[in-house]
């Protein structure tokens, strides 16, 4: 399990289990400054005031029931006692480069006493090393991209360490923005805010044509704030902010028109769902047991259809200025489930986790095969695999990476570099600006226009230092033990013709970093994650050359 996964769980358990113990005259709220107003968006649960309240009775007696030996036990053996947790607030950065389209997220967590910040990192990174951004200290897993950063002795902040470098480093917009929703957290009961910068989201361009113009004035939305308020009855309000009092009447009739497009979209599902009732019932005896499973799934989707209906039929909506608010009573019984949902959740987290790596190493392994099958469709095409440009002298000026541009669908970029200048001439420098996807690791975010994915270069391997690369049928030790490229070491920019210089009798650089593992892509165009054995056992020379008559065991 991986340091990231492993502190991730802890946070996820104090979030948890906040138990009845916690003091009840502390006031004192998660520093809410630490929220860059031009961040995207942000969710703010206040722990708390959801344990206590009635909604999270049940679960509340769950934990109290274990005694209060057990629950001071709980305490005295982690370094952040689950007791003093107070808030948590996770926030939605903007992408952190021009070639990046997903968001980047942060997680606050505040507790009512002081704790040990080097006690901390001990704790959930020991091995760590303490690095300096935005003139702040912070500190960096040498085991996996996790960073954690502690503003004060009863904050702690948690990220990914290249989204905690831009984090510190940003410099925030005091007014606009999320300004007035923050301003509303620090004033508010609501045991939880969430609010959404709208303004900020990379909208694609052109997406407004492809809505209908009736429903156009949405986009006009500046920001979206949703407030849960707990008492007698749960109060979910959500609010959203224009520019003025005609945006937002604009808005309001697209809303009510969306709705009735909603209605009418319901009439679909119902009637699937009342064919699996009603079409399937026997005019004489009874139904097979079998179709009991069917027949429940049919009667809570109908049930389900209705609610939505009487939401859409009925939207609480009203207008306040330049805005439009909606309020809804939630019933006692949504209640018991959706109000102890935000500590829940911190349950999942350590999945959650999983699965992304997961999915970003599925993405890694996706782009080394699209540049496996570049080069061979480069290989067809010229009769051997791409090397780096040169001059007529024989003076590398540009990348294979850039070689291979009119095979990864990149053919308009391709055709406007000057092939007859280095890679950081006046003219080409500019475009290493546009760094194709296909070259940026997910795992983990090198600086901009930097890549991961490189070959070795040199004798008997498929990419010597100089002339043009081999031909696969040259590959006398097989294609598939042989490596084409990999993923890991320190990055590059991408059009740059560097890569790893490989001499059989000096020793490789440290390959699995930043990811701690190192994928390969072979000459047959397979890509495999190279086990720790496999790298310490010798292995690895021998995949890389490609005619050397050794033996390669990749199992």
């Amino acid at each position: 399990m991986s340091t990231f996964v492993r502190w991730r769980g802890t946070v996820a358990v104090v979030c948890a289990v906040v138990c009845s113990s916690l003091p009840q005259a502390q006031a004192q709220e998660p520093d809410l400054t630490l929220v860059h107003p031009n961040s995207l968006g942000f969710a703010h649960i206040r722990l708390v005031d959801i344990w206590k309240n009635e909604s999270s009775a049940n679960l509340r007696m769950f934990f109290e029931k274990a005694g209060p030996q057990a629950l001071a036990a709980l305490d005295q053996q982690f370094v952040l006692k689950p007791s003093t947790a107070q808030a948590v607030t996770i926030v939605v950065l903007p992408p952190s480069g021009p070639n990046e389209s997903e968001p980047q997220f942060l997680g606050i967590m505040h507790f009512s006493q002081p704790f040990d910040p080097s006690a901390v990192v001990q704790e959930l990174m020991p091995k760590a090393v303490k690095k300096q951004a935005g003139g702040k200290a912070f500190f960096a897993s040498e085991q996996s991209t996790s960073a954690l950063y502690f503003p004060n002795k009863q904050t702690l902040v948690f990220s990914t360490t290249a989204v905690l470098e831009s984090y510190l480093t940003w410099a925030p917009k005091t007014e606009g923005g999320l300004a007035p929703a923050l301003k509303l957290a620090a004033q508010s009961k609501a045991a939880v805010l969430a609010a959404v910068n709208v303004a900020a989201l990379p909208i694609p361009p052109g997406i407004e044509q492809q809505i209908p113009p009736d429903f156009r004035p949405l986009l006009k939305t500046r920001l979206a704030v949703l407030t849960m308020d707990l008492g007698n009855t749960t109060t979910v309000t959500v609010k959203a902010m224009y520019d003025d009092a005609d945006a937002s009447t604009a808005a309001e009739t697209a809303l009510k028109q969306a709705a009735q497009m909603g209605r009418a979209a319901l009439a679909m599902p119902k009637a699937q769902a009342e064919k699996l009732l009603y079409g399937k019932a026997p005019k004489n005896g009874a139904r097979d047991l079998g179709d009991l499973p069917e027949a429940i799934g049919a009667v809570g989707a109908l049930g389900a259809i209705a609610l939505a209906d009487d939401i859409l039929a009925h939207l609480p909506i009203q207008r306040e200025d330049s805005a439009l608010v909606a309020r809804i009573a939630m019933p006692a019984w949504v209640a018991q489930f959706v109000v102890p949902s935000p500590l829940t959740i911190g349950l999942l987290l350590p999945a959650v986790q999983k699965v992304r790596e997961a999915a970003a190493r599925t993405q890694a392994m996706n782009n080394l095969k699209q540049i496996g099958l570049a080069m061979h469709i480069y290989h067809d095409t010229y009769g051997n695999l791409p090397a780096a440009i040169v001059d007529k002298n024989g003076k590398k000026l540009l990348s294979w990476r850039v070689a291979i541009l009119p095979f990864i669908e990149q053919d308009a970029l391709y055709r406007q570099f000057k092939l007859d200048e280095p890679w950081d001439s006046e003219h080409n420098l500019k475009l290493s600006k546009m760094m194709p996807k296909v070259f940026a690791d997910p795992r983990f975010q090198a600086p901009p226009n930097m890549t991961y994915y490189k070959v070795f270069t040199g004798k008997d391997t498929p990419f010597p230092e100089s002339g043009k690369g081999s031909q696969l049928r040259n590959i006398t030790d097989g294609t598939w033990v042989t490596i084409m490229a990999v993923a890991g070491g320190d990055p590059v920019i991408w059009t740059k013709p560097e890569d790893i210089p490989f001499d059989p009798k000096k020793p490789l650089p440290d390959l699995p970093q930043p990811f701690q593992q190192l994928l390969a892509l072979f000459c047959d165009g397979s890509v495999r994650v190279l086990s720790p054995e496999f790298l310490k056992s010798g292995q690895l020379k021998k995949a890389i050359t490609s005619n050397g008559g050794e033996v390669v065991n990749l199992d």
